[in-house]
């Protein structure tokens, strides 16, 4: 499945633009950013995205899911992810519950679903589905998430080809999506 790609050196939100472009853009589509200045996490919570250390990306679509399957979504998505990230890189990443990748207790990566649904029609207009993933350690990292905070080189001596990673994951997406599985955890 084709996508459209929003390329940027630095937004407040990847989820935020994603939002501002559904109207105005066919999905799916995605938009990348070098940085966010206001990253967004679960419960209002931000995602540190200091620039070029990361992967920070939000992914939209308008499937055909139920609210069962969209509830799910993110716990489904993180587990795929992992499982993706375990085979490519020879890791143990596990998933906690609802969003978040981790490696012996610290967070890797986070998935942040946000969707428009409309009752009318009793479908989702859009699915917004965020993704960060701390690629390259930040020696800058606030003293409140250095317990925390994990990054892919602290854990792999294998290279990190950022762009290859994004556009893998965007596809292994799109494809679980379109064949309609769950995807079930095993940790």
């Amino acid at each position: 499945m084709d996508f459209k790609l929003f390329k940027f050196d630095s937004v407040n939100s990847t989820n935020e633009l994603a939002k501002s472009l559904v109207d105005a853009t066919t999905s799916p589509f995605l938009v990348v950013a070098d940085r966010q200045s206001s990253g967004k996490g679960t419960m209002g919570k931000s995602f540190y995205s200091p620039e070029k250390k990361g992967i920070y990306m939000t992914l939209s679509i308008q499937p055909n899911l139920g609210v069962d399957a969209v509830q799910n979504l993110s716990i489904d998505l993180a587990g795929l992810i992992s499982e993706y990230i375990n085979k490519l890189y020879d890791i143990n990443t596990n998933v906690k519950h609802p969003n978040d990748i981790i490696y012996n207790g610290k967070k890797l990566a986070g998935i942040l679903i946000e969707a428009s649904y409309n009752m009318e029609l009793q479908s989702y207009d859009s699915i917004l589905i965020g993704i960060g993933i701390n690629l390259v350690h930040d020696d800058l990292i606030p003293d409140d998430l250095k317990d925390i905070y994990l990054s892919l080189d602290m854990i792999t001596p294998l290279a990190i080809d950022k762009d290859s990673l994004i556009e893998a994951i965007t596809h292994l997406i799109l494809k679980h999506l379109e064949d309609g599985d769950r995807y079930e955890i095993n940790n």
